[in-house]
């Protein structure tokens, strides 16, 4: 069985299990914004690649009435289910953005290239779906464009280009997760200890814009 096909009855297969709830209007996914990092994790001491995706969706039945959220790329036969348990939901100026951080694959392998599709399905079953395209170089052809990090000497070389110092910090009350811009860095040979940032409960990290949607993210940055 195709890789497009197997997707398609897999979306097919909820769309059915749903039809049994309200029969409004369907849901719509208005426009898609992805992010793809080539991550250096200082804790684990090993480089992947992550995807961060958001989805603007509506649905006039209300946000309440979307279930399930997809990302699927048919050539490689893999796809990613979110539910309200599972998915990140955000509220900008009124409008509701669901999807997810960090998403890697197993065994640290880089992300597939090509088209994606994202699906969103309310529990009419009625659903909506948008294409995105993943492009971006794969993490082992841009080594010699990420920072360099020189654990004996402490340091780590910022790439020409420069970038921004990031502070990443947990709300135990909420569970949301808050990223700060702290600071630019122009181009150069920094101490590690000196980004790390003072407060126990934030942690350091270090992006690179290497393209429009893609960059390097170096961290956590600690003393």
């Amino acid at each position: 069985m195709s890789g497009r096909r197997a997707a398609t009855l897999l979306v097919a297969a909820a769309v059915s299990a749903l039809l049994i709830a309200c029969t409004g209007a369907p849901p719509q996914i208005v426009s898609v914004e992805v992010s793809l990092e080539y991550v250096d994790d200082l804790d684990l001491n090993r480089r992947y690649e992550q995807l961060t995706l958001f989805a603007l969706v509506r649905d006039e039945d209300g946000f309440g009435d979307i279930s399930e959220f997809y990302l699927i790329h048919d050539e490689a036969e893999l796809y990613w289910r979110f539910d309200a348990q599972s998915w990140t939901h955000r509220r900008v100026a009124g409008e509701n953005w669901v999807g997810f951080s960090g998403l890697s694959m197993a065994g640290w392998d880089e992300l597939p290239r090509g088209q994606y599709r994202t699906v969103v399905i309310d529990r009419a079953g009625e659903h909506d779906e948008r294409s995105v395209l993943i492009d971006a170089p794969r993490l082992s052809s841009v080594h010699d464009q990420l920072p360099q990090i020189d654990l004996d000497e402490r340091s780590i070389t910022v790439p020409e280009a420069g970038g921004s110092l990031l502070v990443v910090s947990d709300d135990e009350d909420s569970g949301e997760t808050s990223v700060t811009p702290e600071r630019t860095l122009a181009g150069g040979r920094y101490p590690l200890d000196g980004l790390a940032h003072s407060d126990s409960a934030g942690r350091s990290y270090l992006y690179v814009p290497l393209g429009s949607y893609y960059g390097s993210l170096t961290g956590p940055i600690r003393r």
